[in-house]
């Protein structure tokens, strides 16, 4: 299972979940629509709720109602069933219908090397410790937790060839990949996929890992017997490589896991890992506060947990933490092009007086933070997508009101470490539409650490949610003003601008967002930008630039 938005349906016959059904199948669902299946009852909501959280994990809460009555409808029809009562009664008797259920409502959206600055650690830092550590025994194995299409450990397995290089031929490499989703494992293993969805390959890769056949692209002979597919319940099933898993992914899998399943997980991704192992989560996930024993380690653009060495740890090749989370510059922007105003005239309690610089002591945090439960929060911007408005998060994850108080606890500045996973735990919230909670958690967060930019932007991103455009343009301006190339912040700052009417300081902030992106490097936003690519988003601010400026495109 993958995805981190709460899309619907995927129709596309390669990648995602099962395509409308046809033919009879369609003219029976259109007769029925407004019939039997036209409203989910409280009582099978309830009931189909619980039996996919206590067999799979997977949460839905209200505002995802609509959406699991859509799957509920085509799966009862499918197999005969008059109502939705028949169809959960079938499903919860049934273990081959709840098989087929869990194929139906899995999320699939992924991508080839998804993350490129995760993909960049990998390859510059965890790759060579990897591989150095195992220089013995000749033999790496990783698991791609939750594969959904196959695109994820297809691209571990180029990322250990390309750092085998010669040497390849004389490893031994597995590649596990796992997916609850018995569909989407058969569409993975075929190996096959059109040209869009190679979108994120660098040619030179593409050219050397992927052969052409007809109207599509296949993984090679060589890559592909690396990868093992099967079916694996993260919630329930033990890890396939207990204690020998050198590198593991899980990423975009657990943000509607419940507390409990989410628990679970990480205890089978921690299992899996032998001393020295990596674990790699998606951009919205974390282990914050969770119980675990793993250490984090901060790769410069991402971060990650390791499992501690056992009596030693060997010469390592990870970059030392950075502070630049921490480093602002003493004075406001100083470039050529202006930084716009905010249109609120106050600055509030956490405004620009109460963040000046100086009065911040930079901190020198290790590049490990190790301790069980260790909770942290990393540098980010949050997606382009479109989020749902806000709703309880329940009793499925855990409340807002933990997160704060276990921030508000200690009044010491936010190490590094605990800083990323606070932002990828505000993150999450925000996918899954839990706005308020992002403002408590984010301002609780900015009391111990004013001056991060990340923090400021994810906190304008869920003000604009809620339609407080003041405070958000505000807190934009914060974003900025503590790291004045904070292109997404410019970016955010000026379509709001630019929807209030303000055309001239919108302009200023497409300016600047054009200037910081274009200095970006490539991958930089990719764990943020869902729905569009770095190119396409400088692409859009340069038109914008121009219709601005004189109504024509560039």
């Amino acid at each position: 299972m993958r995805g981190s938005t709460t899309a619907l349906e995927r129709t596309d016959p390669m990648i995602g979940g099962a395509p409308p059904p046809q033919g009879k199948l369609s003219k029976l669902l259109r007769e029925r629509a407004d019939g039997s299946f036209a409203v989910l009852g409280d009582d099978e909501y309830s009931r189909v709720r619980k039996l996919l959280s206590e067999s799979a994990g997977m949460v839905y809460d209200e505002k995802r109602r609509e959406v699991l009555r859509l799957h509920l409808r085509d799966r009862a029809l499918a197999v005969g069933c008059a109502t939705f009562a028949d169809y959960v009664d079938l499903a919860t008797s049934d273990p081959s219908e709840l098989q087929a259920l869990w194929n139906q409502v899995a999320i699939h959206q992924t991508e080839f090397f998804r993350n490129r600055p995760q993909y960049e650690g990998l390859r510059r830092n965890v790759l060579p410790e990897v591989i150095r550590n195992a220089a013995s025994r000749k033999e790496l194995t990783l698991w791609s937790a939750g594969c959904s299409s196959g695109e994820e450990p297809y691209s571990l397995a180029i990322s250990v060839l390309e750092a085998l290089g010669d040497e390849a031929s004389s490893w031994r490499v597995r590649v596990m990949a796992t997916d609850i989703s018995t569909d989407i494992l058969e569409r993975a293993r075929s190996g096959r996929y059109d040209e869009r969805h190679l979108a994120g390959v660098p040619d030179l890769l593409r050219r050397r890992w992927f052969v052409r056949d007809r109207d599509a692209y296949c993984v090679i002979p060589q890559v592909a017997e690396l990868v093992t597919f099967s079916p694996h319940n993260l919630s329930a099933d033990q890890p396939p490589a207990a204690g020998i898993s050198d590198i593991v992914f899980c990423c975009n899998v657990t943000i509607y896991f419940s507390k409990d399943a989410l628990h679970r997980a990480i205890r089978s991704l921690e299992a899996a890992l032998r001393p020295g192992g990596y674990l790699f989560l998606g951009h919205s996930e974390s282990l914050w506060r969770q119980p675990h024993s793993l250490e984090l380690v901060d790769l410069g653009t991402s971060f990650v947990y390791r499992k501690p060495y056992e009596g030693r740890v060997p010469d390592s090749v990870l970059p030392a933490a950075s502070s630049r989370s921490y480093a602002i510059a003493n004075a406001a922007p100083t470039s050529s092009i202006a930084a716009a105003p905010t249109k609120s005239s106050e600055i509030p309690a956490m405004g620009i007086e109460a963040i000046t610089p100086p009065a911040v002591r930079p901190l020198e945090t290790p590049a490990i933070a190790s301790s069980p439960g260790a909770s942290g929060r990393g540098v980010g911007a949050i997606g382009a997508g479109a989020l749902e408005t806000s709703s309880p998060a329940g009793d499925d994850f855990e409340s807002a009101e933990e997160e704060v108080a276990s921030l508000r606890a200690s009044n010491l500045p936010l190490e590094h470490g605990e800083l990323s996973e606070v932002v990828a735990t505000a993150q999450g919230h925000l996918e899954r539409g839990q706005v308020d909670e992002v403002v408590s958690l984010v301002a609780a967060a900015i009391e111990r650490a004013p001056t991060e930019a990340s923090l400021h932007f994810l906190l304008g991103s869920a003000q604009q949610r809620l339609g407080a455009d003041d405070d958000a343009l505000a807190s934009f301006g914060r974003a900025v003003y503590c790291d004045p190339q904070f292109s997404l912040a410019y970016f955010y700052r000026a379509t709001l601008l630019e929807a209030l009417g303000e055309r001239d300081q919108s302009l200023i902030d497409y300016k600047n967002a054009l200037r910081y992106l274009e200095a970006d490097h490539e991958g930089k936003w990719d764990g943020y930008l869902e729905s569009m690519s770095h190119d396409a988003l400088i692409q859009l601010c340069a038109d914008k630039v121009g219709l601005l400026e004189g109504g024509t495109l560039r």
